[in-house]
């Protein structure tokens, strides 16, 4: 069970305000989370699309994707600290293309 304390931040910046108004957040498994934040993965796959476009807050998950760790041993290696359960960075929404149950959404400037 991840802990409260963790859960309640990650809900209080999927509503916090940002330059009048509210930012959009979107939960990513690490180490894909930690690809986004350096600025070497531009596509995210959903099941489902949003009409926001603009800055979106990169929210790491509590629990890891068990497939990336053997996919991306650098990032996951021992001594390595992510944080789960964080706000990683903000990214640009671009855009939005695919098809029913299968969007790709295009991410930019990753800070």
């Amino acid at each position: 069970m991840p802990d409260r304390c963790i859960v309640r931040a990650v809900l209080y910046l999927q509503s916090h305000t940002y330059s009048g108004a509210i930012m959009r957040a979107l939960s990513v498994r690490h180490p894909y989370a930690e690809l986004i934040a350096r600025d070497e993965k531009h596509w995210e796959f959903r099941s489902w699309k949003t009409a926001h476009r603009g800055d979106l807050l990169i929210v790491a998950s509590v629990a890891p994707c068990p497939d990336g760790r053997a996919d991306h041993p650098e990032i996951c290696a021992p001594g390595i600290e992510l944080h789960y359960g964080a706000a990683i960075c903000v990214v640009t929404l671009v855009g939005i293309d695919g098809e029913p149950g299968d969007y790709e959404w295009e991410i930019d400037n990753a800070r």
